[in-house]
């Protein structure tokens, strides 16, 4: 059973939050490593600490930057496939999370293509990210449906 609207619009805006969220601490975490792993002249300890301080940045930048972009694609792309999702009776986790990953991944190839040629083959990791949203959508968009118990015989 499907909840208000209210429910809905909160589902949408965490999925957002929570996408944007994932975006950032992906990045942070590939900073950290590319780092650590190329440490240069400073040695391993500073390695480390320059990559939790860039890590941090880039997290902060990509949630910034990640944020806009993915609330528009919940609004321009999210809502109609969750209308068409539930008016086929599509209604299951995996149906929202793989449908919400795969979008994600090729809104993010289409995107990355326009701005920056060449970084579209980074996109598969937005499926990480978009199936949260999915199932974020899905998780707080329907109630669990009890059934009714069965009268006395």
């Amino acid at each position: 059973m499907i909840k208000s609207m209210s429910e809905r619009l909160g589902a949408l805006i965490i999925a957002n939050v929570l996408a944007a969220s994932t975006i950032a601490g992906m990045s942070a975490v590939g900073m950290w490593i590319g780092i650590i792993i190329s440490p240069g002249e400073a040695g391993l300890g500073d390695a480390i600490g320059l990559g939790l301080l860039f890590g941090l940045l880039a997290a902060l930048y990509s949630f910034i930057i990640s944020f806009p972009v993915y609330l528009v694609g919940l609004i321009v792309v999210g809502i109609p496939t969750w209308w068409i999702l539930h008016n086929s009776g599509r209604v299951s986790a995996g149906a929202f999370s793989i449908t919400a990953a795969i979008e994600s991944v090729l809104a993010g190839a289409i995107v990355f293509r326009l701005l920056a040629p060449g970084t579209e083959l980074a996109a598969p990791l937005l499926a990480i990210p978009g199936g949260l949203a999915g199932w974020i959508i899905w998780r707080r968009s329907y109630k669990a449906v009890t059934p009714q118990p069965a009268p006395p015989s």
